[in-house]
C-alpha cells in the first residue's frame, strides 16, 4: 500500500547512513515525493467527493435544483478525474 511504502521511505530518509550514498538517497527522495503527490491527489478527490455528496443531499432536502445540478456536475468531473488518476497510477 502506498501509505505503508511512504512510511518506510520516510523512515529510511531519516537514517543518516542513507546519505552516504547520494544516488540511493536521491532515488528514495524522488519516490517519496511521487508517493506524497499521489496520496495528496487521492485525499483531495475523496474530500471533494464527500463535500459534493453533502451538497447534493442538502440541495435535495431544500429542493434547490441549482445546488443539486452543481453538485452532480462536480461529481461527474470528479469521476472523470479519478479515472484519469487511476490510469496514471497504472502506467507509472
Amino acid at each position: 500500500m502506498a501509505v505503508d511504502r511512504l512510511a518506510e521511505l520516510t523512515k529510511r530518509a531519516e537514517d543518516s547512513d542513507l546519505w552516504a550514498d547520494p544516488e540511493e538517497a536521491q532515488g528514495i527522495m524522488r519516490e517519496r515525493t511521487r508517493l506524497e503527490q499521489r496520496i495528496g491527489s487521492y485525499d483531495t478527490l475523496v474530500r471533494e467527493r464527500d463535500e459534493n455528496l453533502e451538497l447534493l443531499e442538502l440541495g435535495e432536502a431544500e429542493k434547490d435544483a441549482e445546488v443539486v445540478r452543481d453538485a452532480e456536475e462536480a461529481l461527474i468531473r470528479l469521476r472523470q478525474e479519478a479515472g484519469r488518476a487511476e490510469i496514471r497510477s497504472l502506467l507509472s
